[in-house]
């Protein structure tokens, strides 16, 4: 029921992803059985049915992933509005709050839909959290926050230029070309491609003063 939108979802939908290889009848039964025991065992109201749709009371509820997209929102909101200092706090407590799995336990194409948003909307907030320190001229901080991103996704070019950029402003042309090379042979073991333009024009003087 976290996973659902505020509108809910049928018991058939719920049955989907709890029990995809039981019959129609067996995940009725189960389901049916399930609610009834939650009925008892939680706070009256915590699960509203409502023409045929369970949700979860988000008044009585409280949900990590739901606290994370609330940030989201919150984050894009104050971008737009250019308030940067409140943007950014939204943006550190989406990662303290996108730890972990979203539902590691659990196998659907929905879940597997909103673990994808969450890592992609992860990946956006540390990328433009590193971009703000390197503009910044907070080297150190980029740097940290390009290497979490690497972590989740060890291919992204991005992450890479704004290390090598780092390391580049703060005189470290060695370390700066390590990560170019690493870069480079991972997209050339994964994909057979060269670093794009962009990142190459970053270590050309390096290149050419060795």
């Amino acid at each position: 029921m976290i996973n659902t939108e505020k509108g809910g979802a049928t018991w058939g939908e719920y049955a989907l992803q709890l029990w995809p290889d039981f019959t129609t009848k067996e995940a009725r039964n189960n389901f049916h059985f399930t609610l009834s025991y939650l009925k008892k065992m939680i706070v009256s109201g915590f699960i509203i049915s409502r023409r045929n749709l369970y949700l979860l009371n988000r008044d009585l509820a409280r949900s990590d992933i739901w606290e994370f997209e609330e940030c989201y929102r919150r984050f894009k909101e104050a971008r737009i509005e250019q308030k940067i200092h409140k943007a950014e706090i939204y943006a550190l407590d989406m990662i303290l709050k996108g730890k972990g799995d979203f539902l590691p336990e659990f196998r659907s194409e929905a879940i597997e839909a909103k673990r994808w948003e969450i890592e992609n909307r992860l990946e956006e907030v540390l990328l433009w959290l590193a971009t703000r320190h390197l503009d910044k001229l907070e080297y150190n901080e980029a740097i940290n926050f390009a290497r979490l991103v690497i972590n989740r996704t060890p291919l992204s070019e991005r992450a890479y230029r704004i290390i090598i950029r780092s390391y580049l402003e703060q005189g470290e042309r060695a370390r700066a070309f390590q990560y170019y090379e690493r870069l480079r042979i991972l997209l050339k073991q994964e994909f057979g491609v060269e670093p794009s333009p962009e990142t190459k024009r970053l270590i050309s003087a390096i290149k050419k003063s060795n």
